[in-house]
């Protein structure tokens, strides 16, 4: 009985150094090595990000007037994120050109 209740006691111990002497792996595979991207990869990780940055620009302008700001400045501050976000989606230019802006 008591080899039971160790091995109880002992598994749960087992399986949670052994996932924190993998975590720096884990973290170390994640962080990017600064080679380029395949374009196809890279298309989608933009539009993913041109995304976002519409959103944020609209959760801006939402946000904005929720707090009692009227239509003008809303509008204002929603549109600063929201030129960012044209700029970056205008096409015909270089990757090099795109991530810049």
């Amino acid at each position: 009985m008591a080899t039971n209740l160790q091995e109880l006691h002992v598994d749960p111990l087992r399986h949670m150094w052994s996932w924190l002497t993998r975590l720096p792996q884990v973290i170390w595979a994640a962080i990017p090595e600064g080679s380029e991207l395949p374009d196809r990869v890279w298309h989608q990780r933009h539009q993913g990000i041109l995304g976002v940055l519409w959103l944020h620009a609209i959760g801006i302008a939402c946000f904005s007037l929720y707090t009692g700001y009227s239509f003008a400045p809303s509008l204002f501050e929603g549109g600063i994120i929201g030129s960012a976000a044209l700029v970056a989606a205008i096409p015909l230019r270089p990757r090099t050109l795109v991530h810049l802006s």
